[in-house]
């Protein structure tokens, strides 16, 4: 795996100089291996059978600057896969998702990561990103696709894996908690690709300090294999 990256603190900062000094806003290309260097904030780029073929994909994962000054569309989140190597010539892009543009909505600190959920011998694909834009605060949203189709992903759940809300000035006090989902993998592949199942933890504002965080199994019915 190749991974370039920068600090949490120091893409902040990047990303507020470009809110400072106005740059002309460039449309990205689709096929985030094309992105420009000076415009990567992170690049990480892995392989995964993801359509139970033996032959391994590429996730390709671009953290990038828009050149916009609106901080809410500072920032991109590329998702690509592509076929397998072809020799020493990088395999086709199959498929590609461009976060902030799909959904309206801001995207940051993107992260990836291909496990195989059910046990069928294709992995899928987990992608997170946080919509926050407030330092006191964390929003990550998570997508899980199936790619057995890699030209047409099937996505299968989608929903928050992360909240911190403790520090956000204007939330209402009932809402000062802090909540983070992990997967349950021995759990979810129990399941064999009828549901997913997260060990999650929960801490509010209020809570003594030095109490441990609330913990509960989540079983959350999804079609990881479409039968």
């Amino acid at each position: 795996m190749t991974r370039i990256t920068l600090s949490k603190g120091a893409a902040a900062a990047v990303v507020l100089v470009s809110t400072l000094v106005p740059t002309p806003a460039a449309t990205l290309p689709d096929d985030p291996r094309q992105v420009e260097r000076g415009r990567q904030l992170t690049l990480t780029k892995s392989k995964a059978d993801v359509d139970g073929d033996r032959q391994p994909e590429t996730l390709i994962l671009v953290n990038a600057m828009t050149g916009e000054t609106d901080p809410a569309r500072a920032t991109e989140v590329i998702l690509g896969v592509a076929g397998p190597d072809q020799g020493k010539a990088p395999g086709s892009l199959l498929w590609a998702r461009h976060v902030a543009r799909d959904t309206a909505r801001p995207a940051h600190d993107g992260e990836v990561e291909a496990v195989d959920l059910d046990g069928d011998g294709a992995s899928e694909v987990v992608l997170s990103w946080d919509r926050s834009l407030s330092d006191k605060g964390v929003d990550r949203w998570c997508e899980i696709y199936s790619l057995k189709d890699p030209v047409a992903p099937r996505k299968v759940w989608e929903g928050q894996i992360e909240r911190d809300a403790r520090r956000e000035p204007q939330a209402k006090p009932e809402d000062k908690l802090w909540m983070r989902r992990e997967f349950d993998y021995s759990a979810t592949r129990k399941e064999a690709g009828k549901a997913i199942v997260f060990s999650t933890r929960r801490t509010l504002a209020s809570d003594k300090p030095g109490n441990p965080p609330a913990v509960e199994l989540e079983r959350i019915e999804v079609p990881l294999r479409s039968y």
